[in-house]
């Protein structure tokens, strides 16, 4: 007789029940993977999503922005050009449609204007002091700025700090403005003493302003306080101090020496 090789009815069973509790564990098992899976997935792409619409509007903002200043530059320009036509200097290097917008808006308002009232002057060293901004656009374009800036010293002192901030922004480049600079010195007015020292102090640090001051103490002697809180200001303590101190020593008048010497006690 043949053995039974067939399993029993209780084998089977109980095979049977492991086969489904074990398809059940991995499904179980499967389920929150497969959920957690998609659930990154989705965030992911939500991201993603959300990201290139941003990106959109943002593109879409800038693209208006952009065409908004680009009209407004144009329109600046296309007023200036119209301008320049008869105002341009002849030795241009270049054609004008060769040069940039901001090259030809610099050109603009170097060019020579007559009758203009000091409000456009103050607005157009502004304009140049917003458009000449890097050390080798200041270099390039200090030596025209510094031929025409007789324009910009019109008028008292304190109607020039347009004129005087953009010479101070050029530093070392702008020096051929100092003696300019020095002509529009007027004793009798203290601060514009102090606005234009302050000017060429920031073009040539090394510069010697002493007889400067010390003329404006000459001509009013209540100018002392000023003066001395200008020295504090601008001047490094020593260097106001060693420029005191000489000219303590040349001053031959003993008013003038006192007042000198007030000064200098109020720095130390």
């Amino acid at each position: 007789m043949k053995p039974n090789t067939r399993p029993s009815k209780s084998n089977s069973g109980i095979n049977r029940s492991i086969r489904i509790w074990t398809w059940w564990l991995v499904l179980g098992l499967s389920l929150p993977a497969v959920y957690y899976t998609a659930r990154y997935v989705y965030r992911d792409l939500s991201a993603i999503a959300q990201e290139n619409e941003s990106l959109r509007v943002a593109q879409r903002w800038s693209e208006s922005v952009i065409a908004g200043h680009e009209k407004v530059i144009t329109d600046y320009e296309t007023c200036l050009l119209r301008r320049m036509e008869d105002e341009l200097p002849l030795e241009l290097s270049c054609p004008l449609e060769r040069l940039s917008t901001r090259d030809r808006l610099i050109e603009g308002l170097l060019a020579p204007v007559e009758n203009k009232s000091k409000p456009w002057q103050v607005k157009r060293f502004e304009n140049l002091h917003t458009l000449i901004q890097t050390p080798e656009q200041k270099i390039r374009w200090a030596p025209r700025v510094v031929e025409m800036i007789d324009d910009g010293l019109v008028g008292e002192p304190h109607s020039c700090w347009a004129t005087f901030q953009l010479l101070a922004s050029f530093g070392s480049a702008a020096k051929s403005a100092i003696p300019k600079l020095e002509r529009k010195i007027d004793y009798e007015y203290p601060q514009g003493v102090i606005d234009v020292g302050s000017t060429i102090l920031a073009i040539d640090p090394n510069f010697d302003m002493m007889p400067h001051l010390v003329k404006t103490i000459e001509t009013h002697p209540d100018n002392g306080p000023k003066i001395t809180m200008f020295l504090k200001r601008v001047i490094p303590r020593e260097h106001a101090i060693r420029m005191l101190r000489q000219a303590i020593d040349k001053a031959t008048d003993p008013a003038q020496r006192n007042q000198l010497n007030d000064v200098l006690l109020s720095i130390l």
